[in-house]
């Protein structure tokens, strides 16, 4: 009869050893709580080394998995980019390559390949690394995997094999039977086995616990970096340097950190490596971070101007001896342990399964790697305490940050894509506008497709229309001055940003909410400062003419009240905020990035006024240069005084198509035609009381719709084009269809809030609302949201218009006046904030948001612009388990590129819902609101913790 094993846990460890079970025979359940490697395995590089081992017993480990992973790379028909690319450990100094080289000769003995390479043979191995290096070690047979696609690999393995998965539950508890165990589960529920595995990494302590066992396990928290694709060859191998071996080692809670720089598939670069023993505490650590970019650079200065597009961090499964535990529990009879591999578990995880199948099926015990080595230790005091969040300070950039040092110069941001020289001056604003005025619609070309792509979103939320400048540097053209000299320094440090910025109140952005609120807390004699990545104030509704040189149009008086009493941060970047350890002078802290240089600002009251970003719903040709989102038409027509196409279409939901259709037939080039998917009848039936409720908005709605009458209940339905735009099919619900002839076609479905920077400070937001495409902050009567001392206005609280953001923007300044000693806040105020934030909620019933495109669209559409994911792939993920966006994100990379689910995430959220997931979250979370170049980054330390690079 079979022997029947339960396995708690679906990462590479768990799915490994259900595999390995299931070839010997074994009958095996998989037992998860969430989805097949959502935990440690999907927060890790993939790396498979033996070049950091040099215990015989975890060598002999290695060098067996290693053998295993190739076999299986050859037979897996799910490819996981697999790659023997080899490791180089570099040596600094000549005694130091001495002491490398007595490593090597260790290793050799223990079966590992290693050989010294002088400096010329690391050149030629690694070209862009730093001069003046001694030497270093080569390992031949170090290799690496894309880790969730291992992960998928395996569960299909394992799958194909007769094993069974329950997921979504998680193990509760466990008692023995006559013959036997019984698992317990959340749902309950409960699996009657001959053994159970414990394969949950990090979580393996409190799980042991659960049933009765002990697991000497604590989790060590890691930090990477992910730099924008990069060119081919820039980083060939894993390359560190010795103090990552250490690191491996240490015991030490403290912060461990110790530069490894390494390429992936997609192109991106991966730097690490950071060890904290700082028990589940999740904040980044941008000290850390800034070290990490220094140690990166020192070794390959070329990478100084790439930019860091996201960091994440995971938890893995440490032991106080650092091997991991495959055997018995030292307390339940029945109970085995598969974890404690720290960061070397993909790498270790097919041998770790031959170990442990050995004890679980033959009674086989490796007394190396037995769990009950180490009896019922309580790694209790091996979490570490959490470090107290230490304000940051600015470093001047030093020689090594320099960018210029290496062998082959900067690598150059925006990799294949085949960019154009980049115009100055002229009468456009932005390169976007002058190529666009050139009659140039697309102006690179996709990486993985060689699609051309040019703009799209119009105000640098979709990274679409990138391209690299004279330095290298990766910039978005729709933001990027034109007149900036062709000379001009982007990288260089500026002295008078060096000063933090010490400040009451601190408003990020400039639109009208922002501006309302600065207003009234500036006017109140407040320090005040007004942020935004803008030249000019007024957002999107307000914004300014390229040629005004002071405010003009309805919202003038506005504008220079807003910005008459604070300092402006024109042209600024908020990276991130954060929130100060009690008992600092200011409660909050902003990273800001001006003029290519960081900027701190520390205040006691923040005023997020972030606004939102259109969501377009795909359809067959949407990335097609000349298809753009409205929003970025009404950019260009409002700064540049004119459309740059003149033959435009409209097409999608929502009264913003009526006001860019306004705005282009005032500019001369009225539009084509105006789309308008909803059905007349569903809107005058819906459209009436809310009209009733807010008159004065039903007036405007309905003067704009006679300017420019919308085809009711008329959708795009294709693009057509080869190298950019050229005509629209357009349809009805009653299968009627024209081609029209385009230049451009501006789509949006609806507006969704913009809540990355709120998230990075642990607002809650609402979730997934009624028709809406994502979340939106939640904030009490006065603006406040659940974080004190953070209120939050306008888009951002949901999407309402200009009232509703100024209304709201008064309310929030005169309820910061009020807490800071001023007087009490008017009732009137917080009933105009309340009218408008009703008129939002009609607005939203009115026009919601659809997800029917997800079920209508062929699979080979893109979801994700930046990684070219289609929606056959994110089918696929939500076949294999996904039911949230960040299982699907793991899968399939959406929302990994430069913009960060900006534009997919929505995409992805509103597909799940589609497929009867009623709470897919969101990919709002970003540690990184926006790409900063690692030469930056480096400029990051504690004060009094960093030491200058030498």
């Amino acid at each position: 009869m079979s022997v029947h094993v339960a396995v708690v846990g679906a990462g590479i460890i768990g799915l490994a050893a259900a595999r390995e079970l299931a070839l010997r025979g074994a009958t095996v359940t998989v037992v998860e709580r969430h989805l097949a490697g959502a935990g440690t395995s999907s927060r890790g590089e993939g790396n498979m080394l033996v070049s950091d081992k040099e215990n015989p017993a975890e060598a002999r480990l290695a060098l067996r998995s290693l053998a295993l992973w190739a076999a299986f790379a050859e037979s897996s028909p799910e490819p996981f980019e697999y790659q023997r690319k080899g490791g180089i450990i570099t040596a600094a100094t000549p005694s130091q390559l001495v002491l490398l080289a007595a490593q090597a000769e260790r290793q050799r003995a223990l079966g590992i390949t290693a050989s010294v390479l002088t400096p010329e043979e690391l050149a030629e191995r690694e070209p862009n690394l730093a001069d003046g290096l001694a030497g270093g070690l080569w390992f031949p047979q170090d290799a690496q995997v894309m880790p969730i696609h291992a992960v998928r690999a395996l569960r299909r393995a394992a799958l194909d094999l007769g094993v069974t998965e329950r997921v979504g539950v998680g193990a509760t508890g466990l008692a023995r039977r006559a013959a036997g165990v019984r698992l317990s589960v959340s749902d309950g529920s409960s699996i009657d086995a001959d053994a159970v595995v414990l394969a949950a990494g990090p979580w393996s302590a409190a799980v042991a616990a659960t049933l009765g066992g002990v697991a000497p396990v604590f989790p060590r928290r890691g930090l990477l970096l992910v730099t924008e694709p990069l060119p081919p060859g820039t980083v060939r191998h894993k390359v560190y340097d010795g103090r990552y071996v250490e690191a491996v080692a240490s015991d030490a809670a403290a912060a461990q950190v110790a530069p490894v720089v390494e390429s992936t598939e997609s192109g991106t670069i991966l730097i690490g490596s950071t060890r904290e023993a700082v028990g589940w505490d999740a904040e980044v650590r941008w000290e850390l971070a800034g070290q990490l970019a220094r140690d990166a650079v020192a070794l390959f200065p070329a990478l100084a101007r790439a930019q860091v597009i996201r960091t994440y961090q995971g938890f893995r499964p440490a032991t106080p001896d650092h091997l991991p535990l495959m055997g018995p529990d030292v307390r339940v009879e029945g109970l085995f342990h598969d974890s404690g591999h720290e960061g070397a578990g993909i790498g270790l995880a097919l041998a770790s399964a031959e170990v442990l199948a050995d004890a679980v099926l033959d009674g086989r015990v490796d007394p190396v790697f037995d769990p009950r080595r180490l009896g019922e230790m309580d790694v209790g005091d091996r979490l570490g305490a959490h470090p107290p969040t230490a304000p940051l300070s600015l470093r001047a950039p030093s020689q090594g940050m320099s960018g210029g040092v290496g062998r082959s110069g900067p690598p150059g941001g925006a990799s294949g894509t085949g960019s154009p020289a980049v115009p100055r001056g002229g009468a456009a604003s932005t390169i976007a506008a002058a190529l666009l005025r050139d009659g140039v619609q697309a102006w690179r070309t996709t990486r993985f497709q060689g699609r051309p792509r040019g703009l799209y979103c119009g105000i640098g939320h979709c990274y679409d229309c990138i391209l690299a400048d004279g330095h290298g540097v990766t910039v978005r053209a729709c933001l990027e001055p034109a007149a900036l000299t062709a000379d001009a320094d982007r990288g260089r440090a500026h002295a008078e940003l060096a000063d933090v910025l010490d400040l009451d109140v601190l408003v990020v952005v400039a639109g009208l909410g922002g501006l309302a609120a600065a207003a009234q807390v500036g006017g109140a004699g407040r320090r005040t400062a007004v942020v935004d990545r803008y030249g000019t104030a007024g957002g999107q509704i307000g914004r300014q003419p390229a040629s005004a040189e002071v405010p003009t149009g309805p919202w003038a008086d506005l504008i220079r009240q807003g910005t008459g009493n604070a300092t402006h941060l024109w042209g600024t970047t908020v990276l991130a905020l954060r929130r100060l350890a009690a008992g600092s002078a200011r409660r909050f802290e902003a990273l800001l990035l001006r003029d290519g240089a960081l900027q701190t600002a520390r205040a006691d009251h923040l005023v997020l006024a972030t606004g939102a970003r259109e969501v377009v719903a795909p359809f067959p040709g949407w990335t097609l240069p000349g298809v753009v989102t409205a929003g970025a038409l009404q950019a260009l027509v409002k700064r540049e005084g004119a459309s740059p196409w003149r033959r435009v279409g409209l097409a999608g939901s929502g009264p913003l198509l009526l006001a860019v259709a306004a705005a282009t037939r005032q500019a001369g080039t009225p539009p084509a035609f105006v789309l308008e998917s909803q059905p007349l009848r569903r809107l005058a039936i819906r459209g009436v009381p809310v009209g009733a409720r807010h008159p004065a908005k039903a007036v405007t709605f309905a003067r704009l719709a006679g300017l420019n009458p919308p085809r009711f209940g008329w959708r795009v339905l294709e693009a057509v084009g080869d190298d950019r735009l050229s005509a629209a099919v357009i349809g009805d619900r009653r299968g009627r269809r024209r081609t029209v002839e385009l230049d451009a076609l501006a789509v949006s479905d609806g507006l969704v809030p913009d809540v990355a920077v709120a998230l990075q400070l642990g607002c809650r937001t609402s979730g997934d609302r009624a028709g809406s495409a994502g979340p939106a902050v939640v904030v009490d009567r006065d603006q406040g949201t659940t974080v004190e001392g953070v209120l939050a206005v306008g888009e951002l609280t949901g999407v309402g218009g200009a009232e509703k953001a100024v209304a709201e923007g008064r309310l929030a300044g005169a309820v910061v006046v009020s807490a800071t000693g001023g007087p009490a806040v008017a009732a009137a105020l917080g009933d105009e904030a309340r009218r408008w934030r009703a008129f939002a909620e009609d607005l939203a019933d009115l026009y919601p948001w659809e997800d029917g495109w997800a079920l209508d669209l062929p699979g080979e559409e893109l979801v994700c612009r930046c990684e070219e994911v289609s929606l056959a792939e994110v089918r696929r993920a939500v076949a294999d388990g996904a039911v949230t966006a960040r299982a699907v994100k793991g899968l399939t990379r959406c929302g990994m590129g430069r913009c960060q689910g900006a534009v997919c995430g929505p995409l992805v959220a509103s597909a799940l819902r589609a497929a009867g997931h009623a709470d897919p979250g969101d990919l709002e979370h970003r540690p990184l609101a926006a790409p900063m170049t690692l030469e930056q980054l480096g400029r990051l330390s504690t004060d009094g913790v960093a030491q200058p690079t030498a």
